[in-house]
């Protein structure tokens, strides 16, 4: 049941055991942390309420001042939350909670039961605030109460926020976070909500921007149509942050950005000069060349950078982008760690080529995560991603432990695998035991006669295998 300081808990009788254990003057375990994880067990109503009634008879100790609730893949409706948030409300000393209902059949009543327990934690010591309604849609004029009570958190310090809505409910979200002025880290997943615009979302940057606390950002926008001006008001909102913000993620594919777009994005993130981590993903879109030019550039520019994660996919980008991604790489002397998402475009041999050769600039990479699937690699590409990955272990200047390759199976031929396999044995054998995870993606339903042979010889591989995947899960 202890799990580094953390008691979890799976069952109904588990949390009652606990409860009599507490009572118990042998009890010397204070401030611990209660996981309770249900996790795909088929929970419904009565199973709910159970916990709940169980959760209710905690508010008598301090034991636990954090609570995380994993009730993913059940079956509770909006009947069971309604009583598991009352318990809730019960336990006003709660400095942490966590709560994932994806998976449910929760609707709107859901999150407007949720605003009673809040409304009990207001001038609390509640600082760290998880909730995930999955992907029901939840419309403004049922989430007023819920938004009006969270923003009323004034000492919440971290919120993470996943829910489906439409644009009144981003105006009210949007509205009530403006008021967390002691915020250090927002992430807020509105992905395939039914907005028409993300103004509102930027005011409220703009807002908390005057607190100079926030420093960690997410977004999760995906799917929805903002184009390049919604591109343009989050880029206003984001580039009012730059004297706090350290860590930022934006996920913005399928969001209809064109190169304008692209460059709004980049305009605001050469700016961002204290960010050491960074996740963008602008996948699915018609930036082009263009705008992953803009962007390089503007990656390129933020040296403190240790850890980027760049998704570029599906926008038909060739070689002038994929020199600009080379050079922006070039130009981070601390960059650790480097996830590049580059498949599905136009890249030719010369694109990945150039790709690969960037890497010797790079010496303080450890770990190097380069997805190539459906572009046309071939052996001279594959040959120079094989030179690149050996070159940075066996050159005593980089200390990079670990390589991962996705790329199609019938993207290169015999030549290009071989020097792959060559690759690997090279990397075992260099000062760090560094592997080569390399994936092939058998995109035509059958594997080429010479990934077949790797695959059968491939005993280097440390702690991986040569793995066929017919589909990218």
């Amino acid at each position: 049941m202890f799990d580094k300081g953390v008691v979890v808990v799976t069952k109904v009788s588990e949390l009652v055991a606990l409860t009599r254990e507490l009572r118990t003057p042998s009890w010397s375990r204070p401030q611990l942390s209660l996981r309770i994880d249900t996790f795909g067990q088929g929970l419904g109503d009565a199973g709910v309420v159970a916990f709940a009634q169980a959760l209710a008879a905690l508010r008598s100790f301090d034991a636990f001042t954090v609570l995380e609730l994993d009730l993913r893949r059940n079956r509770i409706s909006d009947g069971g939350c309604m009583v598991l948030f009352e318990s809730l409300g019960r336990l006003p000393k709660l400095s942490s909670l966590s709560l994932q209902l994806e998976g449910n059949h929760i609707g709107p009543g859901s999150a407007a039961a949720l605003a009673t327990p809040l409304q009990s934690w207001h001038g609390s010591s509640l600082q760290h605030l998880t909730l995930h309604f999955g992907d029901s849609l939840l419309p403004g004029c049922e989430l007023s109460d819920f938004t009006e009570s969270m923003g009323a958190l004034e000492r919440l310090t971290s919120l993470e926020l996943s829910l489906r809505t439409d644009s009144q409910g981003l105006d009210d979200a949007a509205r009530e976070l403006a008021r967390l002025s002691s915020l250090k880290s927002l992430h807020l997943d509105i992905s395939g909500s039914t907005i028409g615009t993300v103004r509102p979302l930027a005011g409220a940057l703009k807002q908390l921007a005057a607190s100079a606390s926030l420093a960690n950002l997410g977004l999760d926008l995906w799917g929805i149509e903002i184009g390049d001006a919604g591109a343009h008001d989050l880029a206003t909102g984001i580039v009012a942050l730059r004297s706090s913000l350290t860590v930022m993620s934006l996920r913005l594919g399928s969001c209809s950005i064109y190169p304008e777009g692209g460059r709004f994005l980049a305009l605001a993130l050469r700016r961002l000069r204290l960010v050491w981590n960074l996740s963008l993903v602008v996948g699915s879109n018609h930036i082009g060349d263009l705008g992953v030019q803009n962007l390089a550039e503007a990656v390129g520019k933020l040296t403190c950078l240790t850890s980027v994660k760049l998704d570029v996919s599906g926008n038909e980008v060739k070689y002038p982008g994929a020199a600009a991604l080379a050079k922006a790489f070039q130009r981070l002397p601390m960059l650790a760690v480097l996830v590049l998402n580059a498949s599905t475009n136009l890249l030719r041999e010369d694109g990945v080529a150039t790709l690969a050769e960037s890497l010797d600039a790079m010496e303080e990479l450890r770990a190097l995560d380069l997805n190539l699937r459906n572009n046309t690699v071939g052996d001279v590409g594959a040959r120079a991603l094989a030179v690149a990955v050996a070159a940075v272990v066996t050159s005593g200047r980089h200390s990079i432990v670990e390589a991962k390759l996705l790329l199609s199976a019938d993207s290169f031929g015999k030549g290009g695998a071989l020097a792959l396999t060559e690759a690997g044995r090279t990397m075992r054998a260099g000062k760090n035991a560094a592997h080569l995870d390399l994936r092939y993606f058998n995109d035509r339903k059958s594997l080429n006669e010479h990934c077949l042979k790797v695959a059968a010889t491939a005993e280097w591989l440390p702690r991986g295998r040569v793995r066929r995947h017919s589909k990218l899960r």
